[in-house]
């Protein structure tokens, strides 16, 4: 069974001071790339993003933008990649902070530079939230979401890193029997 990590980049800092009190709900992953990567065999990773008000790109989830340098990581990851060892990632352009004019010119943009310099690395979906707009002809990640956020009762959503601990091991053992086309599961907190 493969795993893909749910907001790979929710480990990072978060930048703004008035929304650090409140990172544990945007919070999916306390691992960082390589050690998702190394420590628990990730090679589907789900990133979120969205351009700051200069038009560079920076790691998101929801209303929380992170501190980080993304391209260190997705060099990173382009540079692991082999024959047998194929990486893929699911972008996500986050418009829930409003949309301007060019984001999606940045983002189109932003999709051809991901191409261009990280060719090994299978760029899969390419929507944008909420709307879930495609935005780019990509393949679709077939993946099947166990997230908090998808969790019922909604108030799982909340707590990530609790419903991870209490449930990623029955998620597991439950689609290792139910998942007939053998699509990776996106979980939340990889290391339960």
């Amino acid at each position: 069974m493969e795993i893909a990590s749910h907001n790979s980049w929710s480990f990072l800092p978060v930048r703004q001071w008035w929304l650090r009190p409140f990172a544990w709900m945007a919070r999916c992953q306390s691992l960082n790339i390589e050690q998702q990567y190394y420590n628990h065999h990730i090679r589907h990773f789900d990133l979120r993003m969205r351009f700051d008000k200069d038009g560079n790109f920076v790691a998101c989830h929801g209303l929380v933008n992170y501190r980080g340098n993304i391209t260190n990581d997705l060099d990173w990851l382009n540079g692991k990649v082999w024959k047998e060892n194929p990486i893929s990632v699911r972008i996500l352009f986050d418009f829930r902070n409003g949309k301007n004019t060019y984001d999606e010119v940045l983002y189109t943009e932003f999709i051809n530079y991901l191409r261009v310099y990280f060719p090994a690395l299978t760029i899969l979906s390419c929507r944008s939230l909420p709307e879930w707009e495609k935005l780019a002809d990509v393949p679709d990640a077939e993946w099947e979401e166990y997230s908090a956020s998808k969790a019922k009762p909604r108030l799982w959503g909340l707590f990530p890193w609790l419903y991870a601990k209490t449930h990623n091991k029955k998620l597991k053992t439950e689609n290792l029997k139910l998942n007939t086309q053998n699509n990776p599961i996106l979980l939340d907190f990889i290391q339960y």
